[in-house]
């Protein structure tokens, strides 16, 4: 009885201790994120060879993906929409880049850390393997030798809470599409290919 005793009176105390305490509560602060929208405009000389030979009715669709901004070796996906959080094909738009406009095409709009990043990379395919020019149809490549579809810029990127950061790309069809012999390849190589004619980074 004396050691039951014994044990509540234990119990009593430690309870009156633990309320007395004041226990510190600590919270991880989270940044708010950063905003990205990706826009890309396709443009080709019209007096020149290739201007010269697309016609009404010619088509080469491309849709762009995978949107990664990287330092170094860390990366943060974004994808078409704010609040998406994985890929959906059926979201991302469908681009024939030989219909000449003067529209820039939000193709990615996402929500990153709060960083600076060193590269934009994304991928631009083509949704067929031919493509309609001067009203033939031709095979594309976009795989191999004279080929690629990877889109990467090497440019600094400062992402910061609660602003919306707009990077406008502007690609040169003429120079995108080559011609090899009986062959067309696609070829978006970043920011050293003559593909990117310009590169334009806005906040709002």
């Amino acid at each position: 009885m004396k050691k039951l005793k014994s044990i509540i009176l234990l119990f009593i105390l430690f309870t009156i201790f633990i309320s007395n305490c004041e226990i510190p509560l600590t919270e991880n602060k989270v940044d708010d994120p950063a905003y990205i929208r990706v826009w890309v405009k396709f443009h080709y000389p019209e007096n020149s060879a290739f201007g010269k030979t697309v016609q009404e009715g010619d088509s080469l669709k491309v849709q762009c993906t995978s949107f990664r901004l990287y330092n170094d070796s860390l990366y943060a996906n974004f994808y078409q929409r704010k609040n998406q959080y994985r890929q959906d094909r059926r979201l991302v738009p469908k681009i024939n880049i030989l219909n000449q406009t003067d529209t820039s095409y939000r193709v990615a709009y996402g929500s990153v850390p709060s960083y600076t990043y060193d590269s934009l990379r994304f991928q631009m395919s083509p949704l067929d393997t031919s493509f309609v020019i001067n009203g033939n149809t031709y095979p594309l490549t976009y795989q191999g030798e004279f080929s690629n579809t990877t889109v990467n810029i090497d440019r600094t990127i400062a992402m910061e809470q609660n602003v919306t950061t707009d990077i406008y790309i502007t690609f040169r069809v003429d120079k995108a599409v080559v011609r090899k012999e009986d062959m067309f390849h696609l070829n978006t190589v970043g920011i050293d290919s003559m593909a990117i004619e310009s590169i334009k980074i806005k906040k709002e």
